[in-house]
């Protein structure tokens, strides 16, 4: 990894620290991620309906994408807003933009540490979800099980 983005003394990086780097564009309010274009792929994806088609299925699907887009462009236009981001995530681009620009006051360890923190937050609720759904099931058995002996016992008295 060191010699991908860093590099080493006699060897430069394979990627340029401006090619990778995101300072810049999150000072822009540009997006951090490739989301908006994993996003279109999907979409397209899901219009084709299978893949190696015909060029003349890829022409159809493309013309009713100009006219889907142009629909959007218009909409923009004649003042409708955008689809929003959730507000989770409207309150996580908050804080990155605020630590990204206190970067150059505030010592490496501490800006990697609050990067970390906001990037954990969201894994640990992840994680939190996983968990409790994982209780949830694990209460379900444990109360399967209560129900089972309580039927083999009263089996066994003959009830």
């Amino acid at each position: 990894m060191e010699k991908t983005y860093v590099g080493t003394r006699n060897v430069p990086p394979t990627y340029s620290i401006g090619f990778w780097n995101v300072h810049g564009g999150v000072l822009a309010y540009c997006p951090r991620t490739h989301n908006t274009a994993e996003a279109y792929d999907k979409r397209l994806s899901v219009l084709a309906e299978c893949s190696h088609l015909p060029l003349y299925r890829v022409l159809e699907i493309l013309h009713k994408e100009k006219h889907h887009v142009e629909s959007l462009i218009t909409a923009r236009l004649s003042g409708r807003k955008a689809v929003s981001k959730s507000f989770d995530q409207v309150k996580s681009d908050k804080r990155i933009l605020e630590l990204v620009s206190t970067y150059s006051s505030m010592v490496l360890p501490d800006f990697l540490t609050g990067m970390a923190l906001n990037v954990s937050t969201k894994l640990s609720r992840y994680r939190r979800n996983a968990a409790e759904a994982k209780e949830n099931r694990s209460k379900q058995t444990i109360q399967e099980h209560v129900k089972l002996d309580l039927l083999s016992f009263c089996y066994f008295l003959n009830v």
